[in-house]
């Protein structure tokens, strides 16, 4: 038998072998996938999937403008411009823009006030943060100086009365824009008293509730019906809230002024659907001047709502909200005010000390 010849390839034509079966692998591919290009293409052009495409966008296109006008349609629903809505209008302002104006002008004033005092930060006593002031750090810590300078007896002896500062920040703080009469909780030893606004007036009425009673009798609708003989014209947010006749507003005014006010909350009547403006003259004239006054002490740019620019402002409140209206000594009970998520508001007694931080949390977890 002859023997089987033993091919012998060098390392170079080794690699010369496998570097073109790479290549015309390559070339395969490139050729499948054009092929492949060309199908899709083929497909694609089909008259059948043309008109399957445009018959999708045509109805894409046509749910579009359908949800367009139902979203128009309800936009136009919530925005009918009552006695209520026209108080959000500046209400939403007011809690936008006033905040920023309290950490950068008020709460410098207020970290100042303790340098100088000498006061230590272990010495500020806690309170619980009321109103929008859980919003930021900044904020927290604004509400947190100042409610000890309203309430922590502590340190008034250690702070100068007479201080630039502390003339200022007073003079930005202890206005009737906050509440016609200036709170008595202290017998007039308070360094920075806070203010009574007609909530607080109506609940601490003694010809209607008991004041010096465990059971002072304390409920929406008494407190509410008690306003007008309170009432004083005073451009503050709880003063317009009462011009609207309705309740929710009332708790929302007494709310945003938590830090500045002592104690209050009301109710009111249901709003009156209608697409026109049904803003009384008393509400419009009462919001006009409260935006002048924020406006011209504080440097904001609050827009008073009008027929013509209303559209532009914002009419939904934020919820849920918490204002405090009392407290009864012999029992360690507080008496509260809520609007809950969908604007209802109740009143609560309770030994806990509740805000709308807390509110907002529980409803978090049910939410989960």
């Amino acid at each position: 038998m002859k023997p089987i010849e033993r091919l012998e390839t060098s390392k170079e034509d080794w690699e010369k072998s496998e570097a073109k079966a790479k290549l015309d692998a390559e070339q395969v591919k490139i050729e499948t996938g054009r092929i492949k290009y060309e199908q899709y293409l083929k497909a694609y052009n089909d008259p059948k999937a043309v008109a399957k495409r445009e018959a999708d966008a045509e109805r894409r296109r046509l749910k579009q403008i359908a949800d367009s006008k139902a979203s128009k349609k309800l936009d136009a629903s919530e925005k009918v411009v009552n006695n209520q809505n026209y108080f959000f209008m500046i209400e939403n302002q007011i809690r936008k823009q006033y905040p920023v104006f309290e950490v950068k002008k008020m709460l410098p004033l207020a970290e100042e006030i303790l340098k100088t005092s000498n006061i230590k930060e272990n010495e500020l006593e806690e309170y619980p943060v009321e109103g929008y002031y859980y919003k930021s750090d900044s904020l927290k810590k604004f509400f947190k100086i100042v409610r000890n300078l309203q309430e922590n007896g502590k340190l008034w002896p250690k702070v100068n009365a007479k201080d630039s500062n502390f003339l200022m920040l007073k003079n930005l703080m202890d206005l009737e824009l906050f509440g016609k009469v200036e709170s008595d909780k202290h017998n007039g030893t308070a360094i920075l008293p806070r203010r009574y606004d007609i909530l607080a007036l109506s609940a601490r009425d003694e010809n209607i509730f008991k004041i010096y009673s465990s059971n002072p009798g304390w409920d929406i609708p008494k407190i509410v019906d008690n306003l007008k003989n309170h009432f004083t014209d005073t451009p503050n947010l709880v003063e317009l809230a009462y011009l609207t006749g309705e309740l929710e507003p009332l708790i929302c005014g007494a709310e945003t002024n938590a830090l500045y006010r002592d104690l209050v909350r009301t109710k009111g009547m249901r709003p009156k659907w209608d697409k026109n403006w049904q803003v009384d003259e008393a509400v419009e004239k009462m919001g006009n001047a409260l935006v002048e006054e924020y406006n011209g002490r504080f440097g904001l740019s609050i827009i008073a709502p009008t027929p013509d620019n209303n559209e532009k402002l914002f009419i939904r409140p934020e919820r849920p909200r918490v204002a405090i209206l009392g407290h009864i000594i012999q029992t360690a009970t507080n008496y509260f005010w809520k609007s809950d998520k969908f604007g209802t508001v109740t009143d609560i007694y309770t030994k806990e000390f509740i805000t709308t931080e807390t509110e907002k949390n529980k409803l978090y977890k049910e939410e989960d």
